[in-house]
């Protein structure tokens, strides 16, 4: 059966400061982060076991067809180059070697979730149970604990009407909590159920715009909210980006949004209950 590497490395060529807990989500999947400051000296390092590579770059660097050597030397592991700026003979050096070539800027949460969840699927590409039960469990570890964070912020801002909803995120993260807890082997409806309970979690932050008067209120709250759970779904950032675009337009757009998410429907007891009201 074929098995994993070890190690994630990731390749700085990069001014902004480092994501200090990434080394800490990564080996809660069962991986070792192994960084490396600069592109330029990477040919006389040796990558035995790795799992996959990652590089990262926001400023010019002369020797960036090191990363085409590398590539060529490790042909047979995935490579991820993201470019914060936009680099023209970046982007073909990594069409050249298939090398995954990303064009966007990251904030720390955003690239951490992002490198451990690539991480996570190249994991799923094994036949290795053991890994597959980690990442998963990293999953709920990570909604439950984004849950509690939007709950906890909202209760904080002391807005009337609020508390069912807080309570009902509340209720959602003890259930991921609880679901952790129980042993099974079916990994694919632990999979569902994240999925299923980040938009459940998503759609109750959405009862928001019933319980606050002020709709400009109202969306800054709720704006706040999703960013804080949505990129723990596993979805791709455009549709992550359209939740968040659509939580600016009220109720109904928030709703829509969610439900063409894939994964299960969301719940409508939330949307019924405020239809008879």
């Amino acid at each position: 059966m074929a098995r994993p590497g070890k190690y994630v490395a990731l390749i700085w060529d990069n001014s902004l400061s480092k994501d200090s807990n990434l080394s800490q989500e990564i080996e809660s999947i069962g991986l070792t982060l192994h960084e490396v400051e600069s592109i330029d000296a990477v040919l006389d390092i040796k990558f035995n076991n790795t799992l996959l590579f990652f590089y990262v770059v926001d400023k010019f660097n002369g020797k960036f067809n090191n990363l085409s050597e590398l590539k060529r030397k490790y042909r047979s592991k995935k490579f991820i180059c993201i470019d914060m700026l936009g680099f023209e003979s970046l982007k073909e050096l990594c069409d050249e070697n298939n090398i995954i070539y990303i064009r966007r800027k990251f904030d720390a949460d955003r690239f951490e979730t992002f490198v451990t969840g690539q991480c996570i699927d190249v994991l799923r590409s094994f036949s290795n149970p053991g890994h597959v039960e980690q990442s998963e469990t990293y999953q709920s570890s990570k909604l439950s604990e984004r849950i509690d964070t939007a709950a906890y912020a909202l209760r904080d801002l002391r807005l009337n009407s609020t508390g069912e909803i807080v309570e009902e995120l509340l209720s959602i993260s003890r259930a991921l909590k609880e679901n952790r807890l129980k042993s099974s082997s079916d990994t694919s409806r632990r999979d569902v159920s994240v999925k299923g309970e980040t938009k459940n979690a998503l759609q109750t932050i959405g009862g928001i715009f019933d319980a606050i008067e002020n709709s400009g209120l109202a969306a800054i709250v709720v704006s706040g909210a999703v960013t804080a759970v949505i990129g723990c779904g596993g979805w791709s950032a455009v549709a992550c980006q359209t939740v968040c675009l659509a939580s600016w337009h009220g109720k109904e757009a928030l709703i829509a949004a969610i439900d063409k998410l894939p994964g299960p429907k969301i719940r409508q007891k939330r949307q019924k209950s405020a239809e008879i009201a």
